[in-house]
């Protein structure tokens, strides 16, 4: 954990969305009472600020309660190349503004990812009536025209030099030529899985969601693996097959993940393998809402107490922390079926 910021904070609560929402239906747990306490500094994040969004029709009562939380925003640190540090800077911020903010910073990369969404959704078990080919197109046509949009907008651009213009351009023509080759390559490496998922041939091993479910704390990550090593004796070492020692889809592979990463990664592939799977990942709405989680989870390791009515969220968070030896103590606000009907409901 390590919020570096020129503020004092005190103790950083990281709310789930599922809590803010919980709060607004008549907050059954009393969390605003707790949050009244000056030494807790509630918190929120890009991806609350995108549950947020996509929770059409009520985003200005979730703003508003954030802005009567006197919550502040918690964002990860980049540095000069854009490359995630371990640090977070946690910001005094109206949440109206940070959401706008939000918004026309990300809507030009919105939906933009290559493929790499629809591909994962596949081997969820979803888009059945579409091939990884087509998937995968259908995502490199999207992040060229991106990359050619965003191109345009600088080319008349003072502040970059002709020559790092010309390099730029070259590079976007290389992309699209050398696109088709490694689409079709992935595709037909992929292709197979659309027949056999690995989610049913881990099943038929004997790693399923049922089995991995009985694994109790301690040491539960090295117990989940412990179960896929006696299935397949060559996978590997756990941090490998977690994904701990490199960022095979960033730019820069062999760099070593930050813990947030870290975090996200093994919550990946705990949801892939069946551990407290979350539910209806082959659906694109049910995704995106594990995506979230995922990144929620990542984004509450910088802070000292994750606040969640998530059970699925929470096991798997757990599993990621004690491994890594992450101090956020995570508090599992189980949902209070309401007497009156309220209309909010998560952003989908």
């Amino acid at each position: 954990m390590d919020a570096n910021n020129g503020i004092n904070s005190g103790i950083l609560v990281y709310l789930d969305h599922n809590v803010l929402d919980s709060m607004l239906k008549g907050d059954p747990h009393n969390v605003e009472e707790l949050l009244n306490d000056s030494k807790y500094t509630p918190v929120f994040s890009d991806e609350n600020l995108e549950e947020i969004h996509r929770s059409k029709g009520y985003e200005d009562q979730f703003l508003e309660k954030l802005k009567e939380l006197k919550a502040r925003h918690i964002k990860q640190v980049v540095d000069s190349s854009f490359i995630p540090t371990r640090n977070a800077k946690v910001s005094i911020v109206d949440p109206h503004d940070a959401l706008s903010l939000y918004i026309e910073t990300i809507q030009p990369y919105r939906g933009v990812d290559g493929g790499l969404s629809g591909m994962l959704q596949k081997l969820y078990g979803g888009l059945n009536d579409t091939s990884f080919n087509e998937i995968l197109n259908k995502g490199g046509d999207n992040l060229l025209k991106m990359l050619n949009t965003s191109f345009s907008n600088i080319k008349d651009s003072d502040t970059i030099s002709p020559a790092m213009k010309t390099r730029m351009q070259d590079a976007i023509g290389l992309f699209s030529d050398l696109l088709p080759t490694i689409n079709s390559t992935l595709a037909e490496l992929l292709e197979p899985a659309s027949i056999n998922l690995p989610l049913q041939n881990f099943e038929e091993m004997g790693i399923s969601p049922k089995t991995l479910k009985n694994i109790k704390a301690p040491n539960v990550l090295v117990k989940v693996f412990g179960k896929v090593k006696e299935k397949l004796p060559n996978v590997g070492e756990l941090d490998s097959f977690f994904f701990l020692n490199k960022t095979p889809s960033c730019s820069t592979p062999d760099r070593i993940p930050t813990l947030a990463e870290q975090v996200n990664a093994i919550y990946h592939q705990l949801n892939f393998l069946g551990y407290y799977r979350d539910t209806k990942m082959s659906d694109e709405k049910g995704y995106r809402r594990s995506f979230s989680d995922m990144t929620h989870a990542g984004m509450a390791s910088f802070c000292h107490l994750f606040l969640c009515g998530d059970e699925a969220l929470i096991m798997k968070s757990a599993a990621a922390y004690e491994y890594l030896g992450v101090t956020t103590k995570i508090r599992h606000l189980v949902p209070v079926k309401m007497n009156r009907q309220c209309p909010h409901k998560r952003g989908e």
